[in-house]
């Protein structure tokens, strides 16, 4: 099936994304990307784990320095993203899964498949 959607603004919503993402991982790191469709919904889903630098971080409960540029950054990357993903019609979603991998997931509406 096809997305019914904004080609500018979709690869805006995706780059967005990415760059939320990319500050977060180190070298060799990867990103899955996947779609699905579920209930009548397209799913595109953005997974990822923390480099291993961060995890060490993590596990030694000190938290992932981050500079008040790179933080305002970020906030407004996505902040646009749900603006995007709103004007689809769709929702943004981020969850953090216990063994530390996170997901970033788009849900389009049915009605925005062709």
């Amino acid at each position: 099936p096809k997305l019914k959607a904004d080609d500018l603004r979709f690869k805006q919503l995706v780059l967005n994304i990415l760059n939320f993402i990319a500050p977060q991982l180190s070298a060799g790191d990867t990103i899955r990307v996947s779609t699905t469709i579920k209930g009548g919904e397209i799913l595109v889903t953005f997974a990822y784990s923390a480099g291993a630098q961060e995890r060490k971080q993590m596990i030694a409960g000190n938290p992932i320095p981050l500079t008040p540029t790179s933080r305002s950054q970020l906030g407004l990357g996505m902040a646009l993203a749900r603006l995007m993903i709103a004007l689809h019609q769709g929702s943004l979603e981020i969850k953090t899964l216990p063994d530390r991998t996170t997901n970033v997931t788009l849900r389009f509406p049915g009605a925005r498949v062709v």
